[in-house]
């Protein structure tokens, strides 16, 4: 390896840990940017990074769109990164290093500039639905943690009460009561909102239709990714439709989450 580079790569392994905090001294990730001809970020990484040799291999995808599903054991990928040139730099603390990349189309091909950015175009408007309808999940997600702090609260108020008299029996008028099925009711608003931006195969039994917003996504995805050509009408035209179905999903979503108060109840 050249000397420079070696030494410099040295001198940002940590030693003797400097601080008795174990966060502060852990390795420092490789950031990766990957970035095209105009500077626009195309894709980019955190590494892990080991002492002695490092890998890390470019798909010649993009950076990947958020998916409301958990991690697998690979790395989500994105659109397929047009032919052309693009500058990775690589960085780990204060050391930086470039390197030009060549994107070359497959010799097998034959299809136009035009048409692989046409199709870009399109997957890339479909990738931001999908990252708006994650948006739309986080926030629904927030809300909830929010009302089951505050159940567990109201809960630990009516065990107190009980604790201190045994023979109480709240009535339906009690505010505690009415806060926890104010909760309750709220919750499942909420679920609905959360099943129409996307259906969670772990809390979903037996067959059900493919009618939330991400599930016209994928479709529009499936219709677009099928060939390298340009998108054809029927493609766009199932684009159209979950973009029209993300909107409205998405604004269900945030008038839910908006209408959804927490009940307060003095202890």
């Amino acid at each position: 390896p050249d000397r420079d580079q070696e030494r410099a790569r040295l001198a940002a392994l940590p030693a003797t840990p400097s601080s008795d905090d174990p966060e502060a001294d852990k390795p420092k990730p490789l950031r990766v940017e990957i970035r095209n001809s105009t500077g626009k970020l195309m894709r980019f990484a955190e590494v892990e990074v080991t002492q002695g040799l490092n890998r890390w291999t470019w798909d010649l995808t993009l950076t990947a769109p958020r998916s409301p599903a958990p991690p697998g054991l690979f790395d989500p990928s994105g659109p397929s990164a047009l032919p052309g040139s693009y500058v990775a730099t690589l960085k780990r603390g204060d050391v930086s290093a470039t390197l030009p990349i060549e994107v070359q189309l497959d010799p097998r091909l034959s299809v136009s500039p035009e048409a692989l950015a046409a199709r870009q175009q399109a997957v890339l408007r479909a990738a931001d639905l999908q990252t708006r309808l994650v948006d739309a999940l986080d926030l629904i997600k927030n809300r909830k943690a929010d009302l089951e702090r505050q159940r567990s609260l109201l809960e630990q108020q009516q065990a107190s009460a009980k604790r201190a008299d045994p023979t109480l029996i709240p009535d339906e008028k009690d505010a505690t009561l009415m806060a926890l099925k104010a909760i309750e009711t709220t919750s499942k608003t909420l679920d609905e909102a959360a099943r129409g931006l996307w259906t969670n195969p772990d809390t979903t039994k037996g067959y059900v239709p493919p009618t939330a917003a991400y599930d016209k996504v994928s479709e529009a995805l499936w219709m677009l990714e099928g060939s390298m050509e340009a998108p054809t009408p029927a493609a766009l035209s199932y684009l159209d439709r979950a973009a029209t179905l993300v909107e409205a999903r998405i604004a269900a979503a945030k008038e839910a989450v908006a209408k959804a108060e927490i009940p307060e109840v003095s202890p």
